[in-house]
């Protein structure tokens, strides 16, 4: 399997601005597809109700209704002695964060055979660390010594400060979408709306040749 750069942009100056593709051999695509439909059989056993995302049967857009229900009742609350904030996290490069020793021992803990779990491995595995884990116990541990009824300046950016984060009282976006629905609904999903439109224009500049 091979590893070739394809730009994101059309003046790339940094390797940020490439995008990572694998060329995989005719064989390797092949036992990789097997390998995914016999998967998708026990996938929903073997993924938590709360993961929306690549499941068949499962809609990411119900996590972006859930993420405007909560942040609407935040900003409706009124009165009461304690206050609620919403903590948005964007993990980066989600996938490579992953530990192979960890995702090899939850297959065997779910029961898959040797033979599986080698054919995963083989197709995924690779030299990698990770400290993501302590990183987040020691968030939760100084977040744990905070407290405050009434959540002030100096308290709000400590929290942004410890859990190294900025501070937003209106997050813009959540999977994609606004975070925030006004009362203009139509304003505020206009971007979507000429999104789609634009997608769909472009298919009129693109014809299929019978010849």
């Amino acid at each position: 399997m091979s590893i070739v750069f394809i730009p994101k942009t059309t003046s790339p100056k940094n390797i940020g601005k490439f995008r990572p593709i694998s060329l995989c051999n005719v064989i390797y695509k092949v036992v990789s597809k097997v390998i995914v439909n016999k998967f998708r059989r026990v996938m929903n056993d073997c993924i938590d109700e709360t993961q929306w995302a690549f499941v068949s049967g499962r809609q990411i857009s119900d996590n972006i209704s859930i993420a405007y229900e909560i942040i609407h009742s935040i900003k409706k609350r009124k009165g009461g002695s304690t206050g609620s904030f919403a903590l948005k996290l964007g993990m980066s490069k989600a996938y490579d964060r992953v530990e192979w020793n960890f995702l090899e021992k939850v297959m065997s803990a779910m029961g898959f055979c040797n033979a599986w779990i080698y054919l995963i491995m083989t197709c995924v595995s690779k030299e990698a660390s990770i400290e993501w884990a302590d990183f987040m116990k020691s968030v939760v541990v100084e977040y744990e010594g905070i407290s405050g009824h009434n959540v002030d300046n100096t308290v709000r950016k400590q929290i942004g400060r410890i859990l190294g984060v900025r501070i937003s009282g209106n997050p813009k976006r959540y999977l994609g979408l606004l975070a925030m629905v006004r009362r203009r609904k139509k304003q505020t999903f206009v971007e979507l709306k000429e999104k789609v439109i634009r997608k769909i224009k472009s298919w009129s500049t693109r014809y299929l040749s019978m010849r």
